[in-house]
């Protein structure tokens, strides 16, 4: 009624401006037009309302998903704690005989472990119909030979919707992180058994959607600081071999990072309950092999790169270094030698 009103008063307007000015067709057609304005105004506010509308239902729709989802890694992570293997399973898509195999088995061999603490949690969730994605971090702490162990890793999760519920269909790890160059300035003291050292790691983002950086790095080396091409000082969490780097925001595809770590201490030997060793500072010899994470080394399998490596060694040692020989140099009776 409001509508047809308004609309009444204009045409009103129109008659009253034909009485008092019946020789300027203007203005007749200048007070027509404003009628058909305002209809158009009110059909576009009609649209708009009716689009906010469906937006929000929508959204709403989207969010209950989205929750409902959330909510299948929330009770896995209970389950987790309270051991229920065949509960846990049953997130999965009874259907999928390869993945109730793959689940069962680290499930059987997870809650297994002493003193776990185990934490599923969806970043984000994309849904397209009875489909979704999940992009998952999975943070997991246990003791193994008398020592904390930590791994940290990001997943992509596929669901399905199965008698309106959803379940997990397949699991994949999400590689996101990518070296690109790395460059490091080693000093080592093998009468102190230890290395002070500086890291500069070049590197890109592949996938988006995480919110850390993770690296590893020797358990017996200490970290003084982090710092991007900025200078900036990062926050940093380290437990085990593993460090993560929460981020500003979530990190997006294509993104290119470098970060600066400086860090000292002595290499740890993460293998002597096996009765052997594949790291080693020391005056019969310094050695590391790849595995030992004898520098800050991304977290994934895209971790190899180019790198220029600078050791400076007391006086009498010689470098033995992956690399092609680049320079020797005599600093105050120790020796800096740089390959590539």
């Amino acid at each position: 009624m409001s509508v047809m009103y308004n609309k009444s008063q204009a045409i009103m307007k129109s008659i009253s401006s034909i009485q008092l000015l019946s020789s300027s067709t203007l203005s007749i057609k200048t007070e027509i037009m404003t009628v058909k304005e305002y209809t158009q105004q009110i059909c576009n506010k009609m649209k708009h309302s009716i689009i906010l509308t469906l937006l929000l239902i929508s959204t709403g729709l989207l969010h209950a998903q989205n929750s409902e989802i959330e909510k299948v890694f929330t009770e896995i992570n209970s389950l987790v704690a309270s051991k229920d293997v065949d509960e846990i399973v049953a997130h999965y898509n009874q259907a999928n005989d390869p993945i109730l195999e793959e689940s069962q088995n680290h499930y059987k061999n997870l809650i297994q472990l002493d003193s776990l603490s185990y934490v599923l949690k969806a970043n984000r969730v994309y849904v397209e119909g009875d489909t979704a994605t999940a992009i998952v971090f999975e943070d997991k702490s246990y003791y193994k030979y008398e020592r904390n162990h930590t791994e940290l890793k990001w997943s992509t999760f596929t669901l399905i919707k199965a008698k309106n519920d959803w379940v997990i269909n397949e699991v994949h790890d999400r590689n996101y992180q990518q070296a690109k160059f790395v460059e490091l300035n080693m000093e080592f003291h093998p009468t102190k058994r230890s290395m002070v050292a500086t890291a500069r790691v070049e590197f890109s983002i592949l996938k988006e959607g995480q919110t850390n950086l993770l690296f590893l790095l020797n358990r017996g080396l200490s970290i003084k600081s982090i710092t991007n091409s900025k200078g900036v000082s990062l926050p940093f969490k380290r437990s085990g071999l593993s460090v993560e780097i929460p981020w500003k925001s979530d990190l997006v595809q294509g993104e290119n990072i470098v970060l600066n770590f400086h860090y000292s201490g002595e290499f740890y030997n993460e293998f002597a309950e096996l009765g052997y060793s594949l790291v080693n500072i020391g005056e019969e010899g310094c050695f590391a092999n790849f595995v030992t994470e004898w520098y800050p080394k991304l977290s994934g399998t895209l971790t190899k790169a180019k790198a220029d490596l600078h050791y400076t060694v007391p006086e009498g040692l010689v470098v033995a270094s992956v690399g092609k020989f680049v320079s020797k140099e005599e600093l105050n009776a120790n020796t800096l030698t740089l390959t590539e």
